[in-house]
């Protein structure tokens, strides 16, 4: 295919098609597969897929019992979330969580997480859920084990 004929190919949308034109893509993708997602996790696995471009996360993807109905209870009642990634950090709608009373926390990349946890010859991550526990409202601990290919919503 010479290049002309690539460009007539690409689908040109603007910035606000491009999110629903991906979900409808992974929807049709999803079906062809024969993958039924459950209802409840549906939106958040589609998200995960648009953000990651891996249907792999359809299989590794693992929810806590009853984890999507508790985590929009605890947002729509202010919670915050905390996450160990600022990947994850960055996908977060802040605004969306603000108009709840929630904010977003990542203490990955702080200074003071850095010195603490290298003093003690512990992770970040460690000291990073020891500051969360010194926030006092509700928390929803989001954990991106991109190691392990699973995630983990407690």
């Amino acid at each position: 295919m010479n290049v002309l004929d690539r460009q007539k190919s690409i689908e040109h949308l603007l910035t606000n098609e491009i999110e629903k034109r991906s979900f409808e893509i992974i929807s049709k993708e999803l079906k062809e597969r024969g993958i039924e997602l459950p209802k409840e996790e549906e939106m958040i696995t589609k998200r995960v897929i648009h953000t990651s471009a891996d249907f792999e996360y359809t299989k590794t993807l693992v929810y806590s019992k009853h984890a999507v109905r508790i985590a929009k209870d605890l947002i729509l009642n202010g919670a915050d979330i905390v996450t160990d990634t600022n990947m994850a950090l960055a996908g977060i709608n802040k605004k969306t969580l603000a108009g709840f009373g929630g904010t977003v926390h990542c203490f990955m990349a702080d200074e003071t997480v850095a010195r603490i946890a290298k003093e003690r010859g512990t992770t970040r991550a460690a000291v990073s859920m020891e500051m969360a526990t010194k926030l006092k409202k509700p928390l929803i601990f989001y954990n991106w084990k991109c190691a392990d290919s699973s995630d983990t919503i407690i």
